[in-house]
């Protein structure tokens, strides 16, 4: 038999740390906790298959700090990141950085469970269809209009509404529009799992989603 697969939950408050550890412990995993990402860090002996939840504090190490924390100290287990206050870019950057998924409180604990099973779901190779993958990407991504794989390209590098407006010379409201038919298009529940997808096809991401066409009347907004 494989070894147990082991969530580690690591926040600094206790009672949110209790709670994360009891939504994954009725979903069956056997869940360990600690206090601070130091707490972990000193855990004696090898770590367990399994991956990491982590949650922070503001003045906590940052998301990229703490997954360059982990990767130097030997620790490879994917790592999911919960926070009480998440913007776009804080997601990108995480996700860029290596996290398996960046999820923002309060989230039903199905949201917690099942980001946790992507994570932790060993089938997920080169073996088992990791190019599948990416042609579906590449799928989805065929369907957006040429504004809405404009919008896309803002949201995955990270830019907050008014900005993508602002480079597209549109209304924010539009983009929100855009911004959520982009969401349905590519089936993806948060932007940290539309960074995740994007990623998959990193390499022609760029020739997939246009650049933003600048001749375009101020007024066309759609």
């Amino acid at each position: 038999m494989g070894q147990e697969i082991v969530i580690h939950v690591i926040h600094p408050d206790d009672g949110v740390r209790h709670s994360i550890s009891f939504m994954l412990a009725l979903a069956g995993f056997a869940v360990r906790f600690h206090g601070s990402l130091n707490d972990f860090l000193a855990l004696p002996g090898s770590i367990s298959p399994g991956c990491i939840v982590v949650g922070r504090e503001p003045r906590s190490p940052s998301e990229t700090q703490c997954l360059h924390e982990l990767r130097t100290n030997g620790t490879h287990l994917p790592v999911v990141f919960v926070a009480k206050e998440g913007d776009i870019p804080t997601a990108v950057a995480a996700m860029k950085a290596g996290a398996a998924d960046f999820l923002q409180m309060p989230f039903e604990p199905d949201t917690l469970v099942n980001a946790v099973r992507v994570a932790t779901d060993t089938k997920c190779s080169i073996n088992t269809g990791e190019h599948g993958e990416a042609s579906d990407v590449r799928a989805r991504m065929s369907r957006l209009t040429p504004r809405e794989a404009n919008v896309m390209r803002g949201v995955v590098g990270g830019l907050p509404n008014k900005s993508i407006a602002h480079e597209l010379r549109i209304s924010p409201r539009t983009v929100e529009v855009h911004r959520a038919n982009v969401m349905a298009k590519m089936n993806a529940r948060s932007v940290a799992e539309l960074v995740r997808l994007a990623m998959i096809v990193e390499n022609d991401f760029v020739a997939h989603l246009p650049r933003p066409d600048h001749q375009r009347s101020v007024s066309h907004t759609y």
